[in-house]
């Protein structure tokens, strides 16, 4: 499949990229288990035919504990994932794992359906649809010899 070139879609995923280096300096001076710290879940967004797929890896994370938003064009997963209860933090020998609220948000093409965005969660992994509203679908128009 052949991709047209948008300089765009390189800037931001530059942007993107640059975020993670800066996060990852920021987290690894601050400790990823302060108190009231948040953590940013990792996220895959790619496309298909008929939708945009937004992947969210949230290991250890119930149903419960994640929403969902949408407002205007904007989707905003935000969420909790908080230690085991009955365990002091003095108890542990080596604590990796991020604690806290996070949220991502995102900006939504026109092209998507709204009415139509659905999600599910299995297995530690939030996965929600962006179906493409129909008239964004390439079409192929008949030409007629008269």
């Amino acid at each position: 499949m052949m991709r047209r070139w948008d300089p765009l879609r390189e800037l931001t995923g530059l942007q993107e990229d640059m975020n993670r280096l800066f996060e990852t300096v920021t987290r690894r001076s601050t400790g990823p288990t302060e108190a009231g710290g948040s953590w940013r879940p990792p996220v895959d967004i790619y496309e298909d035919d008929g939708s945009y797929v937004l992947v969210v890896e949230l290991p250890g994370l119930e149903k419960e504990a994640v929403e969902i938003h949408l407002e205007s064009r904007t989707l905003t997963v935000r969420g909790d994932r908080v230690m085991a209860q009955g365990i002091s933090p003095e108890s542990y020998h080596r604590l990796e794992r991020q604690y806290g609220r996070f949220s991502r948000s995102f900006a939504l093409p026109s092209t998507v359906e709204q009415s139509r965005i659905s999600a599910c969660f299995k297995n530690g992994v939030l996965r929600v649809i962006l179906p493409k509203a129909a008239e964004i679908k390439p079409k192929v128009i008949n030409v007629v010899v008269e």
